[in-house]
Order: C-alpha cells, then sequence, then structure tokens
C-alpha cells in the first residue's frame, strides 16, 4: 500500500522557531553575544569608574565585577541554543534576566553582602543597554528591507 505525501503540510525544521522572529534575527548570533557581551563590560566599567573614580580603577577590579554578569549572560545564552528559542521574540528579555539574576546572586554570594541600590540601578541600566542596542538592530534591519 502506497502512502500518498502530497496533500501533506510541509514539516518545518525543528532547530527554527515558527511565527515571527526576534530583533536580532537580521544579525549573526556572534555579532549579538559581542553586543551582550560589550554590554555588560560597559555597564560594569561605569559603575567601576563611578565608585572608584579614575584613580582607583584597576583592570582586576573591574573583571572582578565584571565576571558574575558575564556568566549569566553566558547561561542565557546557552539556555538559547540548547532550546528552540533562538531566533524567537524575546530573547533579549531572556538574556537580559538571566545576565541580571545570576550576576547579582553570584556577586552576592561572592561579596557576601547585597546593596538594594544596586540591584535595582543594575536591573535598570542593563535593561537599559541590553535591551536598547536590540530596539536599534531591529529598527536598522526594518530600514535596510524597506
Amino acid at each position: 500500500m502506497s502512502h500518498d505525501t502530497s496533500r501533506q503540510t510541509p514539516r518545518t525544521i525543528p532547530s527554527e522557531p515558527a511565527g515571527p522572529f526576534s530583533a536580532t534575527a537580521g544579525l549573526s548570533s556572534t555579532v549579538a553575544l559581542v553586543a551582550d557581551v560589550v554590554a555588560v563590560l560597559v555597564f560594569t566599567l561605569i559603575g567601576s569608574f563611578s565608585h572608584n573614580g579614575s584613580d582607583g580603577f584597576s583592570i582586576g577590579g573591574w573583571l572582578q565585577t565584571s565576571w558574575p554578569f558575564i556568566l549569566g549572560l553566558a547561561v542565557g545564552w546557552a539556555l538559547l541554543y540548547t532550546g528552540k528559542l533562538r531566533r524567537a521574540p524575546g530573547t533579549g528579555v531572556l538574556l537580559l534576566g538571566s545576565t541580571w539574576f545570576i550576576g547579582i546572586i553570584v556577586r552576592s554570594l561572592v561579596n557576601m553582602s547585597l546593596a538594594w541600590g544596586f540591584v535595582i540601578t543594575s536591573l535598570i541600566f542593563l535593561g537599559i543597554v541590553m535591551i536598547g542596542w536590540r530596539v536599534v538592530a531591529s529598527l536598522v534591519t526594518q530600514r535596510a528591507r524597506s
């Protein structure tokens, strides 16, 4: 008995989500990852300068402040690549959440303290830069397509 497949709908590729693409769909994953890392490093660099001034700034201190947030970002990117979320809308929010939450938790465990002002400021700043660059990329990509 033969099986007629001519009327079946084409299967979607399992690794690609259905529906609209994320704001970064027009960019390579490498560019998006680098932009996120730069956003985190700028956040911690500004924080280091605002608290220590240029005289008290050190690369080691900057990296010590940065690594918990870079770890959170890495976890977020790993989640994107192990699931079907890589190009889905809202990935920036997932990356912001993992970067901020894991960064705050790890930093507070390492430093044995938690400053609520830093918790709020870090969420606002990371939100602006991590979502902000995606908004700009989306607008540029849309404009280039039209």
